[in-house]
């Protein structure tokens, strides 16, 4: 007696020979030729850009950007990480080594570490002094010293003083 298991596996016929050679061909190929990306090539030196070729670039990376961000409505965490992606295979592409890329990713990811530790900073102090209640009693006190007959120098005494106490 035949299962029902084995009708349908009966149904089913496995790929001609040729078809499943080609398809391991193909695989084979195309393994080989993303391994090829990520070899280390010392033959050749490394490519130049021209400036029309960058700013090229630089336009295609800004329309992807503002494609998804403004017309998809998404986050900007996945835009950027897709363009940072899609210029690292575009210059591993182009010929630059691979260590050559991650070099330079480091080096823009460790100029742009500075200013972000300025600005969690002073977001850390802007919310210290609101909920310590420091910013309604600068309010305060500034609306009591301000006059109107002098209001623009006043403001500026105000600030600079504010701005002296935060160093």
């Amino acid at each position: 007696m035949v299962s029902h298991f084995d009708k349908f596996r009966l149904s089913i016929r496995p790929p001609a020979r040729l078809s499943s050679f080609a398809c391991k061909l193909v695989v084979l190929y195309l393994r080989r030729k993303i391994m090829s990306l990520f070899k280390k090539d010392t033959n050749h030196p490394e490519p130049k850009f021209s400036f029309g070729e960058s700013l090229l670039v630089l336009f295609g990376i800004l329309c992807i950007l503002g494609y998804l961000i403004i017309v998809k409505k998404q986050e900007p965490q996945a835009p950027l990480f897709i363009s940072f992606m899609v210029l690292a295979v575009y210059g591993r592409l182009r010929g630059f080594k691979w260590q050559t890329v991650m070099d330079g990713m480091r080096e823009g990811l460790r100029a742009g570490v500075d200013p972000l530790v300025i600005f969690l900073s002073i977001g850390v102090l802007i919310a210290t002094w609101i909920f310590s209640g420091t910013i309604p009693t600068i309010m305060y006190f500034g609306f009591k010293i301000i006059s109107v007959k002098f209001f623009l120098p006043t403001v500026f005494i105000v600030c600079s003083l504010v701005g002296g106490a935060c160093g």
